[in-house]
């Protein structure tokens, strides 16, 4: 099996599994998405029972009268935003994990260009190009 081959199989691959992670996360039903006043509003009214926080701007919660769940994004900086969850009763759940999606995304072009500059290379040796031999180092002697 020859490299090309075989980095069309991988990149088939990758692109498949890329294409079944949007397909179900688009497929999952949507969490309505609420302003950071109407979050405030409703944790102060004792409407809010569980939330998870993630990255610190994100927000992911469930209704106590079961009207569902929610989503919000809040400011990093807000000081008072702990204070006010905890004084209302909200069970707080952190979350910094960063997702295998988000990963993948990240490391995919590092990937890919590495792969590239390895074909160039092999390409430029076969024409006959062998990598140059590094420069000979002279000693001198020094003058006592």
């Amino acid at each position: 099996m020859t490299t090309r081959r075989l980095l069309l199989i991988v990149l088939f691959v990758a692109f498949n599994f890329l294409a079944l992670l949007a397909w179900r996360r688009h497929t999952e039903t949507e969490t309505p998405s609420i302003s950071y006043s109407r979050f405030l509003n409703e944790v102060e009214a004792g409407q809010v029972g569980r939330i998870v926080i993630r990255r610190q701007t994100h927000v992911e919660g469930e209704y106590l009268d079961n009207r569902g769940r929610f989503r919000a994004r809040v400011p990093s900086n807000d000081p008072d935003l702990y204070w006010t969850l905890r004084e209302n009763g909200v069970d707080m759940e952190i979350d910094e994990s960063v997702s295998n999606v988000a990963l993948l995304a990240a490391l995919a072009p590092a990937a890919l260009f590495v792969g590239l500059l390895l074909r160039r290379r092999r390409r430029w040796i076969r024409a006959g190009n062998p990598i140059a031999p590094a420069p000979e180092r002279r000693e001198t002697v020094g003058s006592l």
